[in-house]
């Protein structure tokens, strides 16, 4: 049995801070790393929020001209029938998920911001698909576009998606950005100091 002289007692001590330090040096390696790593994603980041406040504005201005015009004539008894005003209503609730999403992305809510997105996006889509469907079959055409009015409303659609699509970009790399990792470490830190130990 080896005896706990006091020279193996100032090796154990020694080894345990060589071993100490180097965990500590891993670890500020590992940090330089991220730090630099999220040095060059924030330009990206710049870039998606840019993009996304871009297209969600246009985008949900299409929606909400689109909505408009058709809440008009439906009601004056053009081309659309009455209930397809309530379609409208409901265009420009679609449009309003679109961009609370958005502006959830901004406040860093990424998850609930996701939610918004997707439902605004899918609200649009159905609606514009009976729109569209019913243009086909009274075979509506833009003389302006000169083009199948269905074809008009599709464009107006479409690029919504861009949207969704951009949001969840930003979404997922805000949610793993360093500030976000780190955030979260320490309110698990925090939970685990407030829990009561069990004895």
């Amino acid at each position: 049995m080896k005896k706990n002289t006091p020279e193996s007692i100032l090796e154990n001590n020694d080894s345990n801070e060589i071993k100490k330090s180097r965990r500590q040096r891993s670890m500020e390696e590992s940090m330089a790393k991220l730090r630099a790593r999220d040095k060059k994603l924030s330009a990206v980041r710049i870039a998606l929020r840019i993009a996304l406040a871009a297209t969600t504005i246009f985008y949900v201005f299409v929606n909400v001209m689109v909505a408009l015009g058709l809440i008009t004539s439906a009601k004056d008894g053009e081309n659309w029938p009455l209930y397809f005003a309530d379609y409208g209503y409901i265009l420009i609730a679609g449009a309003g998920l679109l961009a609370v999403g958005t502006v959830l992305c901004f406040l860093k809510f990424s998850r609930i911001s996701i939610i918004f997105s997707a439902a605004g996006t899918v609200t649009v889509i159905v609606i514009m698909n009976y729109i569209m469907s019913y243009a086909d079959d009274s075979g509506f055409y833009s003389t302006i576009r000169e083009m199948p009015a269905s074809a008009v409303y599709q464009q107006a659609m479409l690029p919504t998606v861009i949207v969704t699509v951009l949001l969840i970009a930003l979404s997922l790399m805000q949610y793993f950005s360093m500030e976000q990792v780190q955030k979260r470490r320490r309110r698990k830190q925090e939970e685990s100091s407030d829990a009561p130990r069990i004895i």
